[in-house]
Protein backbone atom coordinates (compact mmCIF):
# COMPACT_ATOMS: atom_id res chain seq x y z
CA UNK A 1 0.00 0.00 0.00
CA UNK A 2 1.23 3.47 -0.78
CA UNK A 3 0.53 6.68 1.12
CA UNK A 4 0.39 10.26 -0.09
CA UNK A 5 0.98 13.43 1.91
CA UNK A 6 0.61 17.01 0.70
CA UNK A 7 2.11 20.15 2.17
CA UNK A 8 3.99 23.30 1.08
CA UNK A 9 7.71 23.50 0.34
CA UNK A 10 9.92 25.86 2.34
CA UNK A 11 12.77 27.62 0.51
CA UNK A 12 15.42 29.27 2.65
CA UNK A 13 18.17 31.56 1.28
CA UNK A 14 21.72 30.27 1.44
CA UNK A 15 25.21 31.67 0.85
CA UNK A 16 26.04 33.03 -2.58
CA UNK A 17 27.62 30.39 -4.80
CA UNK A 18 30.60 30.79 -7.07
CA UNK A 19 29.66 27.97 -9.43
CA UNK A 20 29.75 28.74 -13.12
CA UNK A 21 26.50 29.13 -15.06
CA UNK A 22 25.01 25.90 -16.29
CA UNK A 23 22.30 25.05 -18.78
CA UNK A 24 19.75 22.29 -18.85
CA UNK A 25 21.01 19.02 -20.30
CA UNK A 26 21.14 15.30 -19.69
CA UNK A 27 18.39 13.60 -17.74
CA UNK A 28 16.28 16.75 -17.60
CA UNK A 29 15.19 16.65 -21.22
CA UNK A 30 15.28 12.94 -21.93
CA UNK A 31 11.64 12.37 -21.05
CA UNK A 32 10.51 14.65 -23.87
CA UNK A 33 13.29 14.08 -26.39
CA UNK A 34 12.74 11.96 -29.49
CA UNK A 35 14.93 8.92 -29.96
CA UNK A 36 17.95 9.68 -32.10
CA UNK A 37 20.40 7.17 -33.52
CA UNK A 38 23.50 9.01 -32.40
CA UNK A 39 26.70 8.12 -30.57
CA UNK A 40 27.51 9.24 -27.03
CA UNK A 41 30.34 8.59 -24.59
CA UNK A 42 29.42 6.89 -21.31
CA UNK A 43 30.67 8.16 -17.93
CA UNK A 44 30.44 6.25 -14.61
CA UNK A 45 31.58 7.51 -11.20
CA UNK A 46 33.74 5.00 -9.28
CA UNK A 47 33.14 5.63 -5.59
CA UNK A 48 35.99 3.43 -4.33
CA UNK A 49 38.77 4.65 -6.63
CA UNK A 50 37.98 8.39 -6.74
CA UNK A 51 37.72 8.28 -10.52
CA UNK A 52 35.20 8.62 -13.32
CA UNK A 53 35.38 5.91 -15.98
CA UNK A 54 34.82 7.05 -19.55
CA UNK A 55 33.79 4.54 -22.23
CA UNK A 56 33.91 5.82 -25.80
CA UNK A 57 30.74 5.39 -27.81
CA UNK A 58 31.15 3.04 -30.77
CA UNK A 59 27.65 3.49 -32.15
CA UNK A 60 24.10 4.17 -30.99
CA UNK A 61 23.78 2.41 -27.61
CA UNK A 62 27.17 0.67 -27.88
CA UNK A 63 30.44 1.46 -26.12
CA UNK A 64 34.06 0.37 -25.89
CA UNK A 65 34.66 -2.34 -23.29
CA UNK A 66 37.81 -0.66 -22.00
CA UNK A 67 37.54 2.82 -20.54
CA UNK A 68 39.82 5.64 -19.48
CA UNK A 69 39.70 7.28 -16.06
CA UNK A 70 39.18 10.92 -15.19
CA UNK A 71 40.67 11.99 -11.88
CA UNK A 72 41.66 15.13 -10.03
CA UNK A 73 39.49 16.92 -7.52
CA UNK A 74 37.41 13.77 -6.89
CA UNK A 75 36.62 12.23 -3.51
CA UNK A 76 34.04 9.45 -3.35
CA UNK A 77 32.25 10.73 -6.47
CA UNK A 78 28.58 10.06 -7.02
CA UNK A 79 26.25 12.35 -8.99
CA UNK A 80 27.31 13.22 -12.56
CA UNK A 81 25.80 15.69 -15.01
CA UNK A 82 26.84 17.63 -18.13
CA UNK A 83 26.01 21.26 -18.91
CA UNK A 84 25.11 22.56 -22.36
CA UNK A 85 28.70 23.59 -23.06
CA UNK A 86 29.95 20.02 -22.53
CA UNK A 87 31.40 20.58 -19.03
CA UNK A 88 31.12 17.55 -16.73
CA UNK A 89 30.22 18.05 -13.05
CA UNK A 90 30.62 15.49 -10.26
CA UNK A 91 29.36 15.49 -6.66
CA UNK A 92 31.99 14.43 -4.10
CA UNK A 93 30.50 13.00 -0.91
CA UNK A 94 33.97 12.61 0.61
CA UNK A 95 34.69 16.34 0.66
CA UNK A 96 31.25 17.90 0.23
CA UNK A 97 32.30 19.54 -3.04
CA UNK A 98 31.46 19.78 -6.73
CA UNK A 99 34.20 19.12 -9.29
CA UNK A 100 34.08 20.46 -12.83
CA UNK A 101 35.86 18.98 -15.85
CA UNK A 102 35.67 21.80 -18.42
CA UNK A 103 34.96 21.07 -22.06
CA UNK A 104 38.13 21.03 -24.14
CA UNK A 105 38.90 22.68 -27.48
CA UNK A 106 37.73 19.68 -29.51
CA UNK A 107 34.24 18.12 -29.35
CA UNK A 108 33.97 15.68 -26.45
CA UNK A 109 37.34 16.53 -24.91
CA UNK A 110 37.59 17.46 -21.22
CA UNK A 111 40.14 19.45 -19.26
CA UNK A 112 41.55 18.78 -15.79
CA UNK A 113 39.15 18.52 -12.88
CA UNK A 114 38.78 21.50 -10.55
CA UNK A 115 36.70 22.03 -7.42
CA UNK A 116 34.14 24.77 -8.05
CA UNK A 117 31.80 24.48 -5.04
CA UNK A 118 32.33 23.55 -1.40
CA UNK A 119 30.48 23.29 1.94
CA UNK A 120 27.81 20.85 0.80
CA UNK A 121 26.52 18.08 3.07
CA UNK A 122 27.23 14.69 1.49
CA UNK A 123 26.13 15.78 -2.02
CA UNK A 124 24.78 12.95 -4.09
CA UNK A 125 22.33 13.56 -6.97
CA UNK A 126 22.74 16.40 -9.49
CA UNK A 127 20.26 17.73 -12.06
CA UNK A 128 19.50 20.92 -14.00
CA UNK A 129 16.17 22.57 -14.71
CA UNK A 130 15.18 24.21 -17.99
CA UNK A 131 16.62 27.60 -17.02
CA UNK A 132 20.04 26.19 -16.15
CA UNK A 133 19.62 26.12 -12.35
CA UNK A 134 21.63 23.35 -10.68
CA UNK A 135 20.03 21.21 -7.97
CA UNK A 136 22.09 19.15 -5.51
CA UNK A 137 20.75 16.54 -3.05
CA UNK A 138 22.40 16.84 0.37
CA UNK A 139 21.91 13.38 1.85
CA UNK A 140 23.09 14.15 5.40
CA UNK A 141 21.43 17.58 5.71
CA UNK A 142 18.08 16.35 4.32
CA UNK A 143 17.96 19.34 1.94
CA UNK A 144 18.20 20.24 -1.73
CA UNK A 145 20.54 23.09 -2.71
CA UNK A 146 19.58 25.13 -5.74
CA UNK A 147 22.23 27.21 -7.50
CA UNK A 148 20.40 29.74 -9.69
CA UNK A 149 21.87 30.48 -13.10
CA UNK A 150 23.28 34.00 -13.34
CA UNK A 151 22.28 36.67 -15.82
CA UNK A 152 25.56 36.34 -17.72
CA UNK A 153 27.07 33.14 -19.13
CA UNK A 154 29.51 31.54 -16.75
CA UNK A 155 27.97 33.04 -13.60
CA UNK A 156 25.60 31.94 -10.86
CA UNK A 157 23.20 33.82 -8.66
CA UNK A 158 22.28 33.11 -5.06
CA UNK A 159 22.17 29.61 -3.64
CA UNK A 160 18.80 28.57 -2.17
CA UNK A 161 17.86 25.65 0.05
CA UNK A 162 14.73 23.54 -0.46
CA UNK A 163 13.50 21.84 2.71
CA UNK A 164 10.56 19.62 3.50
CA UNK A 165 9.81 17.05 6.24
CA UNK A 166 9.57 14.34 3.59
CA UNK A 167 13.26 14.73 2.68
CA UNK A 168 14.95 11.94 4.63
CA UNK A 169 18.39 11.16 3.21
CA UNK A 170 17.56 12.52 -0.27
CA UNK A 171 19.59 10.90 -3.00
CA UNK A 172 18.48 10.83 -6.64
CA UNK A 173 17.02 13.84 -8.49
CA UNK A 174 15.08 14.09 -11.76
CA UNK A 175 12.69 16.50 -13.49
CA UNK A 176 9.62 15.34 -15.36
CA UNK A 177 8.34 16.94 -18.57
CA UNK A 178 6.24 19.44 -16.61
CA UNK A 179 9.19 20.75 -14.61
CA UNK A 180 8.25 18.97 -11.38
CA UNK A 181 11.26 17.93 -9.29
CA UNK A 182 11.34 14.34 -8.00
CA UNK A 183 13.60 13.19 -5.17
CA UNK A 184 14.30 9.68 -3.89
CA UNK A 185 14.54 9.41 -0.09
CA UNK A 186 16.60 6.46 1.11
CA UNK A 187 14.89 6.32 4.53
CA UNK A 188 11.62 8.10 3.76
CA UNK A 189 8.13 6.84 4.45
CA UNK A 190 8.15 4.01 6.98
CA UNK A 191 11.90 3.64 6.57
CA UNK A 192 12.14 1.67 3.35
CA UNK A 193 12.12 4.74 1.16
CA UNK A 194 9.84 7.27 -0.50
CA UNK A 195 9.58 9.66 -3.42
CA UNK A 196 9.07 13.41 -2.93
CA UNK A 197 7.64 15.57 -5.70
CA UNK A 198 8.09 19.35 -5.65
CA UNK A 199 5.24 20.61 -7.83
CA UNK A 200 6.38 23.29 -10.27
CA UNK A 201 4.74 26.73 -10.29
CA UNK A 202 7.11 27.99 -12.96
CA UNK A 203 10.67 27.31 -14.01
CA UNK A 204 12.74 27.06 -10.83
CA UNK A 205 9.82 27.69 -8.43
CA UNK A 206 7.68 25.20 -6.53
CA UNK A 207 4.47 25.10 -4.53
CA UNK A 208 2.87 21.99 -3.08
CA UNK A 209 4.94 18.95 -2.17
CA UNK A 210 3.65 15.43 -2.78
CA UNK A 211 5.13 12.34 -1.13
CA UNK A 212 4.41 8.72 -2.03
CA UNK A 213 5.70 5.32 -1.02
CA UNK A 214 5.37 1.84 -2.46
CA UNK A 215 6.12 -1.66 -1.10
CA UNK A 216 8.61 -2.18 -3.94
CA UNK A 217 10.83 0.69 -2.75
CA UNK A 218 13.80 -0.45 -0.71
CA UNK A 219 16.48 2.15 0.04
CA UNK A 220 15.91 4.00 -3.25
CA UNK A 221 18.91 5.64 -4.92
CA UNK A 222 19.15 6.89 -8.52
CA UNK A 223 16.00 7.89 -10.41
CA UNK A 224 15.28 8.77 -14.03
CA UNK A 225 12.33 9.42 -16.36
CA UNK A 226 12.08 7.68 -19.71
CA UNK A 227 10.72 9.23 -22.89
CA UNK A 228 7.18 8.08 -22.06
CA UNK A 229 7.25 9.85 -18.71
CA UNK A 230 7.62 6.69 -16.61
CA UNK A 231 9.76 7.04 -13.48
CA UNK A 232 12.41 4.41 -12.72
CA UNK A 233 13.92 4.00 -9.25
CA UNK A 234 16.97 1.92 -8.26
CA UNK A 235 16.45 0.02 -4.99
CA UNK A 236 19.85 -0.52 -3.36
CA UNK A 237 18.97 -3.16 -0.77
CA UNK A 238 16.04 -4.49 -2.79
CA UNK A 239 18.35 -5.46 -5.65
CA UNK A 240 15.68 -4.26 -8.08
CA UNK A 241 14.36 -1.38 -10.17
CA UNK A 242 10.85 -0.01 -9.62
CA UNK A 243 8.84 1.55 -12.44
CA UNK A 244 6.06 4.09 -11.85
CA UNK A 245 3.90 4.69 -14.92
CA UNK A 246 3.57 8.34 -15.91
CA UNK A 247 1.56 10.15 -13.25
CA UNK A 248 1.16 7.06 -11.05
CA UNK A 249 2.05 6.75 -7.36
CA UNK A 250 1.91 2.94 -7.32
CA UNK A 251 4.87 1.11 -8.78
CA UNK A 252 5.78 -2.31 -10.12
CA UNK A 253 9.07 -4.18 -10.22
CA UNK A 254 10.66 -3.47 -13.59
CA UNK A 255 13.74 -5.66 -13.14
CA UNK A 256 15.47 -7.79 -10.55
CA UNK A 257 19.04 -8.97 -10.63
CA UNK A 258 21.30 -5.91 -10.49
CA UNK A 259 22.83 -6.34 -7.03
CA UNK A 260 22.88 -3.11 -5.05
CA UNK A 261 21.82 -0.90 -7.99
CA UNK A 262 22.71 2.75 -7.58
CA UNK A 263 22.64 5.20 -10.50
CA UNK A 264 20.18 5.10 -13.40
CA UNK A 265 20.36 7.00 -16.68
CA UNK A 266 18.78 7.17 -20.16
CA UNK A 267 20.85 7.69 -23.29
CA UNK A 268 19.77 9.79 -26.26
CA UNK A 269 17.94 6.97 -28.00
CA UNK A 270 16.00 5.91 -24.88
CA UNK A 271 17.96 2.93 -23.53
CA UNK A 272 17.98 2.52 -19.72
CA UNK A 273 21.28 1.96 -17.89
CA UNK A 274 21.82 0.80 -14.29
CA UNK A 275 25.04 0.70 -12.25
CA UNK A 276 25.63 -2.17 -9.78
CA UNK A 277 27.82 -0.97 -6.90
CA UNK A 278 28.54 -4.41 -5.45
CA UNK A 279 29.16 -6.20 -8.76
CA UNK A 280 31.12 -3.39 -10.42
CA UNK A 281 29.03 -3.67 -13.58
CA UNK A 282 26.78 -1.66 -15.86
CA UNK A 283 23.56 -3.13 -17.30
CA UNK A 284 21.76 -1.83 -20.39
CA UNK A 285 18.04 -2.30 -21.05
CA UNK A 286 17.65 -1.51 -24.75
CA UNK A 287 14.50 0.32 -25.79
CA UNK A 288 12.16 -1.68 -28.02
CA UNK A 289 9.58 1.06 -28.41
CA UNK A 290 7.71 3.63 -26.37
CA UNK A 291 7.98 2.47 -22.76
CA UNK A 292 9.15 -1.08 -23.54
CA UNK A 293 12.60 -2.58 -23.05
CA UNK A 294 14.59 -5.71 -23.81
CA UNK A 295 16.00 -7.81 -20.95
CA UNK A 296 19.06 -6.32 -19.33
CA UNK A 297 22.52 -7.06 -20.70
CA UNK A 298 25.75 -6.40 -18.79
CA UNK A 299 27.88 -4.17 -21.03
CA UNK A 300 30.69 -3.06 -18.71
CA UNK A 301 32.56 -4.91 -15.94
CA UNK A 302 35.51 -4.28 -13.63
CA UNK A 303 34.22 -0.97 -12.29
CA UNK A 304 35.24 0.05 -8.77
CA UNK A 305 32.11 0.83 -6.80
CA UNK A 306 30.10 2.42 -9.65
CA UNK A 307 27.42 4.83 -8.47
CA UNK A 308 26.09 7.38 -10.97
CA UNK A 309 25.99 7.51 -14.77
CA UNK A 310 26.04 10.32 -17.36
CA UNK A 311 26.27 10.53 -21.11
CA UNK A 312 28.49 13.00 -22.93
CA UNK A 313 27.19 15.42 -25.51
CA UNK A 314 25.68 13.64 -28.48
CA UNK A 315 28.26 13.29 -31.24
CA UNK A 316 27.08 15.06 -34.40
CA UNK A 317 25.21 12.66 -36.64
CA UNK A 318 26.78 11.84 -40.02
CA UNK A 319 25.13 13.65 -42.92
CA UNK A 320 25.07 13.29 -46.68
CA UNK A 321 24.64 16.17 -49.13
CA UNK A 322 23.21 15.66 -52.62
CA UNK A 323 23.09 18.31 -55.35
CA UNK A 324 20.95 18.63 -58.49
CA UNK A 325 20.51 21.20 -61.27
CA UNK A 326 17.22 22.34 -62.77
CA UNK A 327 18.78 22.44 -66.23
CA UNK A 328 22.10 21.13 -67.51
CA UNK A 329 23.21 22.03 -70.05
CA UNK A 330 21.76 25.53 -69.89
CA UNK A 331 22.11 28.48 -72.23
CA UNK A 332 23.81 31.71 -71.30
CA UNK A 333 21.49 33.95 -69.26
CA UNK A 334 19.07 31.12 -68.49
CA UNK A 335 17.91 30.85 -64.87
CA UNK A 336 19.33 27.72 -63.22
CA UNK A 337 18.36 26.52 -59.74
CA UNK A 338 20.75 24.31 -57.80
CA UNK A 339 18.96 22.25 -55.15
CA UNK A 340 20.68 20.44 -52.32
CA UNK A 341 19.21 17.86 -49.97
CA UNK A 342 21.00 17.07 -46.69
CA UNK A 343 20.02 13.78 -45.04
CA UNK A 344 20.96 12.00 -41.81
CA UNK A 345 19.89 8.98 -39.79
CA UNK A 346 19.82 11.34 -36.79
CA UNK A 347 16.85 13.37 -38.07
CA UNK A 348 16.31 16.27 -40.46
CA UNK A 349 19.40 18.53 -40.48
CA UNK A 350 19.02 22.28 -40.11
CA UNK A 351 21.65 24.87 -40.97
CA UNK A 352 23.30 26.69 -43.84
CA UNK A 353 24.53 25.47 -47.22
CA UNK A 354 27.15 27.27 -49.31
CA UNK A 355 27.02 26.89 -53.11
CA UNK A 356 30.33 27.28 -54.94
CA UNK A 357 31.63 27.28 -58.50
CA UNK A 358 35.08 25.79 -58.12
CA UNK A 359 36.75 28.05 -55.56
CA UNK A 360 34.25 30.90 -56.00
CA UNK A 361 31.29 31.18 -53.63
CA UNK A 362 28.04 31.72 -55.50
CA UNK A 363 25.84 32.23 -52.44
CA UNK A 364 24.34 30.63 -49.33
CA UNK A 365 20.90 29.36 -48.34
CA UNK A 366 19.26 27.92 -45.22
CA UNK A 367 17.86 24.40 -45.16
CA UNK A 368 14.08 24.17 -44.88
CA UNK A 369 12.05 21.76 -42.74
CA UNK A 370 12.69 19.01 -45.30
CA UNK A 371 16.46 19.49 -45.21
CA UNK A 372 16.54 21.17 -48.64
CA UNK A 373 17.93 24.47 -49.91
CA UNK A 374 18.04 26.09 -53.32
CA UNK A 375 20.10 28.73 -55.09
CA UNK A 376 19.06 30.42 -58.35
CA UNK A 377 21.50 32.14 -60.70
CA UNK A 378 21.54 33.64 -64.19
CA UNK A 379 25.16 34.78 -64.07
CA UNK A 380 27.08 31.71 -65.19
CA UNK A 381 29.33 32.38 -68.17
CA UNK A 382 29.50 29.94 -71.08
CA UNK A 383 31.60 26.88 -70.37
CA UNK A 384 31.81 24.09 -67.79
CA UNK A 385 31.30 24.94 -64.10
CA UNK A 386 32.20 22.72 -61.13
CA UNK A 387 29.33 23.27 -58.69
CA UNK A 388 29.35 22.00 -55.10
CA UNK A 389 27.10 22.44 -52.06
CA UNK A 390 28.70 22.42 -48.59
CA UNK A 391 26.55 21.91 -45.47
CA UNK A 392 28.17 23.80 -42.57
CA UNK A 393 26.99 21.36 -39.90
CA UNK A 394 25.65 22.09 -36.41
CA UNK A 395 25.91 20.78 -32.87
CA UNK A 396 23.66 17.85 -33.83
CA UNK A 397 24.74 17.22 -37.42
CA UNK A 398 28.20 16.86 -38.94
CA UNK A 399 29.26 18.95 -41.91
CA UNK A 400 29.30 17.39 -45.38
CA UNK A 401 29.92 18.43 -48.98
CA UNK A 402 28.25 17.17 -52.11
CA UNK A 403 30.04 15.65 -55.01
CA UNK A 404 30.94 17.97 -57.89
CA UNK A 405 28.12 18.70 -60.33
CA UNK A 406 29.29 19.81 -63.79
CA UNK A 407 27.04 22.58 -65.06
CA UNK A 408 27.53 23.23 -68.76
CA UNK A 409 26.50 26.65 -70.06
CA UNK A 410 26.31 27.05 -73.82
CA UNK A 411 27.21 30.27 -75.61
CA UNK A 412 24.40 32.14 -77.36
CA UNK A 413 23.90 31.57 -81.07
CA UNK A 414 24.81 35.22 -81.77
CA UNK A 415 27.80 36.69 -79.91
CA UNK A 416 26.82 39.44 -77.49
CA UNK A 417 28.42 41.88 -75.10
CA UNK A 418 27.06 41.92 -71.55
CA UNK A 419 27.27 44.73 -68.98
CA UNK A 420 26.33 44.56 -65.30
CA UNK A 421 26.41 47.19 -62.56
CA UNK A 422 27.86 45.27 -59.63
CA UNK A 423 27.91 47.92 -56.90
CA UNK A 424 26.85 51.51 -56.32
CA UNK A 425 27.87 53.84 -53.50
CA UNK A 426 27.48 57.57 -52.91
CA UNK A 427 30.35 59.64 -51.56
CA UNK A 428 30.42 60.97 -48.01
CA UNK A 429 28.81 64.27 -49.04
CA UNK A 430 26.10 62.49 -50.98
CA UNK A 431 27.09 64.17 -54.29
CA UNK A 432 29.32 61.54 -55.87
CA UNK A 433 28.76 57.89 -56.67
CA UNK A 434 31.41 55.34 -57.59
CA UNK A 435 29.93 52.64 -59.78
CA UNK A 436 31.70 49.40 -60.67
CA UNK A 437 30.64 48.10 -64.08
CA UNK A 438 31.69 44.71 -65.41
CA UNK A 439 31.85 44.24 -69.19
CA UNK A 440 31.85 40.66 -70.53
CA UNK A 441 32.93 39.65 -74.02
CA UNK A 442 30.90 36.57 -74.78
CA UNK A 443 31.98 36.50 -78.39
CA UNK A 444 34.26 34.04 -80.11
CA UNK A 445 37.02 36.53 -80.90
CA UNK A 446 38.62 39.63 -79.33
CA UNK A 447 36.44 42.74 -79.28
CA UNK A 448 37.28 46.43 -79.15
CA UNK A 449 34.98 48.13 -76.65
CA UNK A 450 34.30 51.85 -76.77
CA UNK A 451 32.16 53.66 -74.18
CA UNK A 452 30.12 56.39 -75.81
CA UNK A 453 28.08 57.73 -72.93
CA UNK A 454 27.66 57.29 -69.16
CA UNK A 455 25.11 59.55 -67.52
CA UNK A 456 22.55 60.11 -64.83
CA UNK A 457 19.63 62.40 -65.55
CA UNK A 458 21.56 65.28 -64.01
CA UNK A 459 25.22 64.51 -64.73
CA UNK A 460 27.77 62.77 -66.86
CA UNK A 461 31.25 61.42 -66.37
CA UNK A 462 34.58 61.25 -68.12
CA UNK A 463 34.90 58.02 -70.09
CA UNK A 464 37.91 55.70 -70.17
CA UNK A 465 39.57 55.09 -73.52
CA UNK A 466 38.62 52.19 -75.74
CA UNK A 467 40.01 48.81 -74.73
CA UNK A 468 40.23 45.29 -76.09
CA UNK A 469 38.65 42.24 -74.48
CA UNK A 470 39.68 38.72 -75.41
CA UNK A 471 36.99 36.18 -76.21
CA UNK A 472 35.30 35.11 -72.96
CA UNK A 473 37.11 37.75 -70.90
CA UNK A 474 35.70 40.49 -68.70
CA UNK A 475 36.86 43.83 -67.32
CA UNK A 476 35.72 45.95 -64.39
CA UNK A 477 35.35 49.68 -65.07
CA UNK A 478 35.16 52.20 -62.24
CA UNK A 479 33.09 55.26 -63.10
CA UNK A 480 32.55 58.31 -60.89
CA UNK A 481 29.28 60.15 -61.35
CA UNK A 482 28.54 63.59 -59.93
CA UNK A 483 25.33 65.13 -58.65
CA UNK A 484 24.08 61.84 -57.18
CA UNK A 485 21.30 61.85 -54.61
CA UNK A 486 20.94 59.03 -52.08
CA UNK A 487 18.63 56.21 -53.06
CA UNK A 488 17.95 54.25 -56.23
CA UNK A 489 19.26 55.97 -59.36
CA UNK A 490 18.64 55.32 -63.04
CA UNK A 491 22.00 55.00 -64.78
CA UNK A 492 22.56 54.64 -68.52
CA UNK A 493 25.79 53.39 -69.97
CA UNK A 494 26.04 53.25 -73.77
CA UNK A 495 28.93 51.47 -75.48
CA UNK A 496 29.80 49.86 -78.77
CA UNK A 497 31.90 46.84 -79.51
CA UNK A 498 33.45 45.78 -82.78
CA UNK A 499 35.48 42.75 -83.66
CA UNK A 500 35.61 39.57 -85.67
CA UNK A 501 32.50 37.54 -85.02
CA UNK A 502 31.01 40.33 -82.85
CA UNK A 503 28.84 42.75 -84.78
CA UNK A 504 28.83 46.37 -83.70
CA UNK A 505 26.20 46.79 -81.01
CA UNK A 506 24.99 49.09 -78.27
CA UNK A 507 24.39 48.02 -74.65
CA UNK A 508 22.80 49.89 -71.75
CA UNK A 509 22.73 49.13 -68.02
CA UNK A 510 19.88 49.45 -65.54
CA UNK A 511 20.01 50.98 -62.04
CA UNK A 512 22.17 51.17 -58.93
CA UNK A 513 21.59 52.28 -55.34
CA UNK A 514 23.52 55.22 -53.93
CA UNK A 515 24.05 54.82 -50.17
CA UNK A 516 24.62 57.95 -48.03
Amino acid sequence: MHTTRKHTARIAPGPRAGLLALAALGLLSLAAAPARAQTQDLFVSNFNSDTIARFAGTGPGTFATTGTDLSGGLSKPQGLVFDAQGDLFAANVGTGTITKFPAGPTPGSLGAGMVVETDLSYPVGLVFDKSGDLFVANLEANTITKFAAGTAPGTFGAAMTLTDPSLINPDGLAFDKSGNLFVSNQNGGSGSGSITEFVSTGVGTFGAVMTFTDPSLNFPDGIVFDMSGDLFVANQTGNSITEFAAGATSGTIFATGPNFPTGLAMDARGDLFAASYSEGTLTEYASTGAGTYAPGQIIETGLNGPTYIAFGAVAPAVTGTALTSSASPSSFGQAVTFTTTVTSSGGVPMGTVTFSDGGTVLGTAALNAQGQAGFLTTRLAPGAHSITAAFAGSSRFAASTSGTLTQTVTAPASPVLKVGVTVGRAGRDGNNATVAVTVFNLGTAPATVTLTRATLAQSSTALPPAFTLAAGASRVLTLTLGGVMAGRQSFRLALTATGSGLPSQNVSTGQFVAVP
